[in-house]
């Protein structure tokens, strides 16, 4: 796989496994272990990482803190949210703003060691991706707009 940067360079078709460390609080063990069993919460936040100033998006405070210094951009705003249950081994498939397909897939659950996610993202990023609950996965994708798509995917 071909190592990209961030930033003014070409290519944003990478995986950036950029997994940040924002703690969050864990559940009862037992409650954690009954959801993993049926399935895995996934969460995917498109975002616009922007070569323009703008305003704050109240809405990416939290994504500001974990890409600050590891993308360049004046402003970030959310371009699109989903979240969804998804049992293991099944294929939940997001289209992007680009047209584009994002596929993801819980292969495996652990409390301890997280979720191995497969990640798929049309013409683009394709690999398997250990996600921690509070430490997502952060992939950058193509010019779109007046910027590039940054897609943040995390777990609970």
């Amino acid at each position: 796989m071909r190592r990209a940067r961030f930033g003014r360079m070409r290519g944003w078709r990478l995986a950036l496994g950029l997994c940040a460390g924002l703690a969050l609080g864990a559940g009862p063990a037992a409650a954690e272990e009954s959801a993993q069993a049926d399935g895995v919460r996934i969460g995917v936040t498109v975002l616009l990482a922007s070569d323009q100033p703008g305003e704050s998006d109240p809405r990416c405070e939290r994504f500001d803190k974990l890409l600050r210094g590891q993308v360049a951009y004046e402003s970030l705003s959310v371009v699109d949210n989903h979240e969804r249950e998804v049992p293991l081994d099944e294929v939940w498939t997001v289209e992007l703003p680009t047209r584009k397909h994002l596929q993801i897939r819980a292969l495996a659950a652990d409390r301890e060691q997280g979720t191995l996610l497969s990640l798929d993202v049309e013409e683009s990023v394709q690999g398997d991706f250990r996600v921690r609950p509070g430490q997502p996965l952060v992939v950058g994708g193509p010019r779109y707009g007046e910027g590039r798509l940054v897609v943040v995917v995390d777990i609970d």
